[in-house]
């Protein structure tokens, strides 16, 4: 059984997993939304095999990891989530480090790559998003994100915090009809949203995306250094499934134009978001070759 570790970060007691060799080159995996470090559960295996050792944190407000003060402002969104990672990785003495991210993990190593460049991110795979493509959205992608503008009313952020678990099971319905999820990993995967503070993270982060909560200034410094360059060097694989109806793949077919080192982009057939759950041998033998 593996032992919950944790680790204090700037705002957090961050809880994570390590397992593999332990003389193995690391890799940190970063989840997404609504999903939970159990994602990675059957990636990790292969990873290990290939002489990777994995390091799993959990995002702030899920599962097992808190924030350090009662009163500090739930703030969500990439720039929230890249400090917490970049913290993380200093405190463990990873970097640079490979990165495996899919969702909100995916941006935010995504975000960690603008910002740090090779001194953090040795080599990343992004599964299930794009970059920069929040100012250009097709219809279709306006269709997918509407569970976003849905947060901005008062009734959804009612149902968001009092009906969490129904409200994330109904995305993965949405985003993975192809995906059958079992009964015991419904209960494991809504457990890791009864942390006191998910409903605030999931809110702040799209209504903060929107302009419907002020962003926060704590992060000023980090949103003026992105705001200077949008290009990303560190080598970056892409993998996005064509049967994602959360990220539509077509609106992310030019982000290789911000990528200025080694890039690559795949398009999965039949894969749906959460690709790491449907395909978790292929997944981790993309990333473990990526990063040879």
């Amino acid at each position: 059984m593996v032992v919950e570790k944790f680790v204090k970060t700037k705002k957090l007691n961050m809880a994570y997993e390590v397992t593999g060799p332990e003389d193995g080159e690391p890799v940190v995996l970063l989840h997404g939304w609504p999903d939970c470090p159990r994602t990675w559960d059957e990636v990790l295996p292969h990873l290990h095999n290939r002489g990777y050792r994995t390091y799993v944190p959990t995002l702030r407000g899920f599962g097992s990891t808190k924030f350090l003060d009662d009163d500090a402002r739930r703030t969500g969104g990439p720039l929230a989530f890249a400090a917490d990672i970049k913290e993380f990785i200093d405190a463990l003495n990873l970097a640079p480090v490979n990165i495996i991210g899919q969702d909100w993990g995916a941006s935010t190593a995504m975000n960690l790559s603008c910002l740090y460049g090779t001194d953090l991110v040795k080599s990343e795979v992004v599964l299930s998003e794009g970059w920069k493509i929040f100012g250009r959205l097709s219809l279709e992608q306006v269709k997918n994100y509407w569970y976003q503008w849905y947060m901005t009313t008062p009734q959804g952020m009612e149902y968001v915090r009092k009906r969490q678990s129904e409200f994330a099971l109904f995305m993965w319905k949405q985003w993975d009809p192809k995906y059958q999820m079992t009964a015991q990993k419904a209960t494991v995967l809504t457990s890791y949203f009864q942390n006191p503070d998910w409903a605030e993270v999931t809110l702040d982060t799209y209504r903060q995306r929107w302009g419907y909560d002020p962003f926060d200034e704590e992060y000023a410094d980090l949103q003026a250094s992105l705001d200077a360059t949008s290009e990303i060097f560190v080598p970056t694989l892409n993998i996005i499934g064509k049967s994602d109806s959360c990220t539509d793949y077509k609106m992310a077919s030019d982000m290789g134009d911000y990528f200025t080192g080694r890039f690559e982009q795949q398009f999965w057939d039949d894969g749906g978001h959460f690709i790491q759950r449907e395909r978790p041998r292929d997944v981790a033998l993309a990333a473990a070759e990526w990063f040879k």
